[in-house]
């Protein structure tokens, strides 16, 4: 389906008349958490943008919240995913196929990691804005040969999604001076206006052009078209007030990544932690605001002054003298305004606790102790285990984070890297095999942490048994297949582990050498029970029979 130009621009026009509630909402929470962003406000450079911020909680609170989503998600100093096959179990998998899938892996992890990804600065982004807006925008385009990730400002993305709550079309508004539009797209493309507007001598270098950026997913798409018409997503590039095409193009995947914290029903757009405490947040920067009143009312109070009590003005500067009158009994003295801040911090620390909570820090955070509060000091073991424990409540609220935006990311990444020959062959098995990412970072070992403990449970539970008849141990319990699910579930680098064949392989050689050391002391009891007999017959003790 190839849409003109004007029914592109209708879309486009509709999509942003329908985030007009969600700006104002948005612009609430940027003004107080993240000022670095706007929505309905068009800041100058350099503004100082934080003037409504009198407590910094919010706005630390996120930039915590980023780091953590990032380090516990997708941290490069870790392998945070593995690579696995949709169709087979790993443990079926013959050592030549997990080699592969191990080196596919770590490739991908290895451009993650790469500065010409981008991925690291960009996920930041992110982040930042899933935790105060719910929803965050970027792009995954192939520039000079490289994959870069980069993130885009939510408040030039606009998008639309279909009944199953998928995003298929996405529009992103450029703002180009006449010489960034001829860098971008040519100088071909434009008017004799902009192209003299371009030049060192030309009259408003710095006039905007509005380009918008659509890309939509086709559903009826020609896969014998090997032309960009034929692509399942198609990108057009639209001058704004010209209504025409400056570059069509098209992808075999999305190039925009859009994920959403949580969803309510019926809306397009996620709903972010800032978002649910934003009412905490502004009870938060009005007591601060108080505060400073109420301690500037202490530290420098009001000055009550009797009538006729002074010649001359009053200063409260230091080292100021004062003209009293002579015989005046009263004197000018300090108010007491009764000024309580004890319990305004007390109502403030209250509402820092709900920030930090929506936030998830509570659970983010390593569990403390000190004994100096009458809490016991815990091991490092009891520390990682409340650690798990905690993390287990906010896995669920990434999963989101998982489907929407990692699995994307490594979709692309996966694709580009194997249409530009940048993996090693696949073995035959894998050949139209499907494959996925299995996450093994932090948080997703904490949605698994449950199975260990009853594994291990389970096997504390069976030493008691195993201590009353040995013989279970044998017969009942497979050892072998017991450590091989607590090394998976543990995150365990699977080629410290032998293969199943090699595995078997080794027993039946033990096997078989127990048998010939069975073998060859049964033979040797033989041959010394047979040196014992002649010893006696010659002695003459025994007589053979028949003698």
């Amino acid at each position: 389906m190839s849409l003109t130009p004007s029914q592109l621009l209708q879309r486009f026009e509709q999509a942003e008349s329908d985030r007009l509630t969600t700006d104002s909402h948005w612009e609430e929470v940027a003004r107080l958490a993240l000022s670095n962003r706007a929505f309905t406000t068009r800041w100058s450079a350099g503004a100082k943008r934080d003037q409504e911020i009198f407590d910094a909680t919010a706005p630390n609170a996120l930039d915590d919240f980023s780091g953590a989503m990032h380090g516990l998600n997708s941290n490069p100093a870790i392998r945070w995913m593995d690579m696995i096959s949709d169709d087979f179990d790993m443990e079926s998998l013959d050592t030549e196929t997990r080699q592969w899938l191990y080196d596919t892996t770590s490739r991908i992890l290895l451009y993650f990691a790469s500065p010409r990804s981008g991925f690291s600065t960009s996920s930041h982004e992110t982040y930042l804005d899933l935790g105060a807006f719910g929803t965050g925008v970027s792009t995954a385009i192939v520039t000079k040969g490289w994959l870069r990730f980069d993130a885009q400002l939510l408040s030039s993305c606009y998008l639309v999604e279909n009944e199953q709550s998928e995003i298929v079309e996405v529009y992103r508004k450029m703002c180009l001076t006449p010489r960034q539009a001829i860098a971008t797209f040519g100088p071909d493309v434009w008017d004799r206006n902009v192209r003299e507007r371009a030049s060192e001598s030309g009259q408003g270098q710095e006039d905007k052009i509005d380009v918008i950026h659509a890309v939509y997913k086709v559903d009826d798409a020609d896969p014998m078209d090997v032309s960009f018409r034929g692509m399942p997503w198609q990108s057009r590039y639209i001058w704004r007030d010209e209504k025409k095409f400056v570059r069509q193009g098209g992808f075999r995947e999305s190039p925009y990544l859009t994920p959403r914290w949580t969803k309510a029903s019926g809306e397009t757009y996620g709903r972010g932690p800032a978002m649910r405490v934003l009412p905490a947040i502004k009870v938060a920067n009005a007591l601060a605001r108080m505060n400073l009143i109420a301690g500037e009312q202490i530290i420098r109070p009001p000055i009550g002054v009797p009538v006729g009590s002074m010649a001359g003005p009053i200063t409260t500067q230091p080292g100021s003298i004062w003209y009293l009158r002579t015989g005046g009994k009263n004197r000018p003295e300090p108010i007491n305004l009764g000024t309580r801040p004890d319990i305004g911090m007390e109502m403030l620390r209250d509402a820092r606790l709900q920030i930090k909570a929506a936030f998830m820090l509570d659970k983010l955070e390593l569990p403390t102790a000190d004994d100096r509060h009458g809490q016991p000091r815990m091991t490092a073991a009891e520390v990682n285990q409340r650690r798990m424990r905690s993390l287990i409540f906010a896995s669920p609220a990434t999963t989101r984070i998982q489907v929407e935006y990692l699995t994307e990311a490594v979709s692309r990444v996966f694709m580009w890297m194997f249409r530009t020959n940048r993996l090693l062959p696949p073995p035959e098995r894998l050949i139209g095999r499907g494959l996925r990412p299995l996450y093994t970072s932090p948080l997703a070992q904490s949605q698994r942490a449950s199975e260990i403990t009853n594994v291990i449970s389970a096997l504390t539970t069976a030493q008691l048994f195993i201590q009353a008849d040995p013989r279970l141990m044998q017969n009942v319990l497979n050892p072998e297949e017991a450590l091989r699910g607590i090394w998976s579930l543990s995150n365990a680098p699977p080629k410290m582990l032998r293969s199943r064949a090699d595995s078997a392989a080794r027993q039946e050689q033990d096997q078989q050498a127990e048998e010939l050391q069975a073998a060859g002391q049964i033979a040797e009891s033989f041959a010394s029970a047979g040196a014992n007999a002649s010893k006696v017959l010659a002695a003459g003790q025994v007589k053979p029979p028949g003698v």
